[in-house]
């Protein structure tokens, strides 16, 4: 089969906004929870004379950007299976949500609680390993093969 200048070219993926909405809020919710919820568990359980859990503080980190891979890789499964584009949805929707929760967790910290606003944002240099985790998230959300029905 060739293609000629006459004939109709397939159109490219496109971006599907609905499904890159609903991945960044499975990911700010991912975060949300093992993420800021690991926070508050460990700074409910450590006592505040002992100062700063150095081990809840790499849990959360941990949890972040395990949020953010997995709110990545189940975007990109999602494009993947409406044909549209799934490294790109994917590691946007991951990124998104980990800056929306951060923001929204921030927000929530510095009204209900004591917390300077500045603390709670020492978290956004996540960001640069954040994006190695969307893109392994992407990635593996991507994989797979390609189911071809035959009638």
């Amino acid at each position: 089969m060739s293609l000629s200048w006459d004939d109709d070219w397939p159109a490219p993926p496109r971006f599907d906004i609905t499904n890159f909405a609903l991945g960044a809020v499975v990911s700010s919710l991912l975060v949300g929870v093992l993420g800021y919820g690991t926070l508050i568990f460990f700074a409910a359980i450590t006592p505040r004379e002992e100062g700063v859990n150095i081990g809840g503080g790499l849990l959360v980190t941990l949890g972040c950007l395990l949020a953010v891979a997995l709110g990545a890789a189940v975007t990109a499964w999602r494009a993947r299976r409406r044909h549209s584009q799934p490294i790109p949805e994917g590691v946007s929707a991951g990124l998104v949500g980990f800056t929306l929760a951060v923001i929204g967790a921030g927000y929530l910290f510095f009204i209900v609680g004591d917390v300077p606003l500045l603390e709670i944002f020492s978290v956004l240099p996540l960001l640069l390993p954040g994006i190695g985790a969307a893109f392994a998230g992407a990635g593996l959300g991507s994989l797979g093969r390609e189911q071809h029905r035959s009638w």
